[in-house]
């Protein structure tokens, strides 16, 4: 699978425990740094789906180790 292909399925989503989560309606450019070409779009996560990450996160670690 390719960068592109990989944006495509990602569709402004992040992946989150499993699951495609909304977490913003603003997009940062993916840049292809050889030619500078502008390959897709990122979503600017917020606060909350970054600490709603990292809590479950915390959660899976502790019931593998």
């Amino acid at each position: 699978m390719n960068s592109k292909e990989l944006l495509r399925i990602l569709d402004g989503n992040n992946f989150i425990s499993g699951n495609f989560i909304k977490t913003s309606n603003e997009f940062i450019d993916v840049i292809n740094p050889s030619t500078l070409s502008k390959i897709g779009e990122i979503p600017i996560s917020t606060q909350e789906s970054i600490k709603k990450s990292i809590d479950i996160s915390q959660e899976a670690f502790l019931s593998w180790k």
